[in-house]
């Protein structure tokens, strides 16, 4: 039985660089990492993180996760609801400068994108300061009545990280730094906190070839972007440090507890989710593309990013995931890691 699992685990290794040399082929520049109980068994890296330094992608690249940061986001938020801080049922106004129907807006319909508001309001690296957000937000008109339609919000999980932090009397960085990437030992995630070398900054690429630079590169505010980004997204990290928090933060017990996890998961995804469920998040701008999955009751962790336009590694998702659940066997020899 061990013996056939072990064939199994190996097949898939075969399987899975057999896939991504095909990715390759087509012109995407990528990066996989498989682990299991927080050991590598698998990563590889197509073409290079950053093409004019020749810096190829690996654990230790520093790439753009997106909208990785709402979940980040949604866990704080629980975190202050189990410590008796916060409510879901909260409106907005309670905590930020609102007026008429927005200030009305529970938590909970925010959380959930089900609460009318715009999807955002300009480009992700404008100088949009907080202030001028709450305004631009004041004057818009709801898209839908709450609780009526579905329409993703990024400007919604931006009034969220207000939310953290009115309560928190803080920063929304050094909130999810304190209660997530600290004790989940992943150093390398944040907008400013973290002290990356420019170097293992990845770039983004036309699929012409034009580069487009990392996020770095772009307006941002001395304590992070602006705040059409700030809250749902733009957070950056090291593919090693995603895959730890991954499973850090889906382990009951590691960081949260089995009751906020509880609380969690079947609000993200409905109310037939538990812990021990796999899930997966994944965020981007349309040059970077990256994912987390951790599936617990296979102490299971994925991570992945592209980052040329049009070449998301998403679109190989469904069979990198597949493949690797079948290396999650209890005799897997240890990594294998091709460049």
């Amino acid at each position: 039985m061990r013996a056939g699992l072990l064939l199994v685990a190996l097949s898939a290794q075969a399987d899975m660089s057999a896939l991504l040399a095909q990715a390759e082929s087509k012109g995407y520049q990528a990066y996989v990492r498989v682990e299991v109980h927080g050991v590598p068994v698998y990563e590889r890296g197509l073409g290079l993180a950053n093409r004019a330094l020749n810096v190829p992608w690996s654990g230790q690249t520093v790439v753009d996760i997106g909208s990785i940061v709402k979940p980040m986001a949604q866990l704080a938020l629980w975190d202050l609801v189990v410590k008796g801080r916060l409510s879901t049922s909260d409106t907005l106004g309670k905590y930020l400068p609102l007026r008429g129907n927005k200030a009305a807006l529970p938590i909970d319909l925010v959380m959930k994108h089900r609460a009318g508001l715009p999807d955002i309001f300009g480009d992700d690296y404008e100088p949009m300061t907080r202030e001028g957000l709450l305004e631009k937000i004041n004057q818009c008109k709801l898209v839908y009545p709450p609780g009526k339609g579905y329409l993703y919000s990024n400007s919604g999980y931006s009034l969220l990280a207000m939310v953290i932090e009115r309560i928190t009397n803080g920063k929304f960085e050094d909130e999810l730094r304190k209660v997530e990437f600290g004790p989940a030992d992943c150093p390398s995630i944040g907008y400013i906190r973290p002290r990356w070398s420019r170097r293992m900054l990845t770039h983004g690429y036309e699929l012409g070839g034009e580069d487009w630079g990392s996020p770095l590169d772009h307006f941002w505010f001395y304590d992070g972007p602006g705040w059409n980004l700030r809250g749902n997204g733009g957070m950056l990290s090291t593919m090693s440090d995603l895959a730890k928090w991954a499973r850090a933060v889906g382990t009951p017990g590691k960081v949260f507890s089995q009751k906020l996890l509880g609380l969690w998961l079947p609000n993200v995804y409905g109310p037939s989710a538990k812990p021990g469920s796999g899930w997966a998040f994944a965020g981007g701008n349309g040059y970077f593309d990256t994912v987390a999955y951790f599936n617990q009751s296979l102490d299971l962790t994925v991570v992945m990013a592209s980052n040329v336009k049009h070449r998301e590694i998403e679109d190989f998702g469904s069979q990198i995931f597949k493949l690797a659940r079948q290396m999650a066997s209890p005799e897997h020899p240890g990594i294998k890691s091709e460049d």
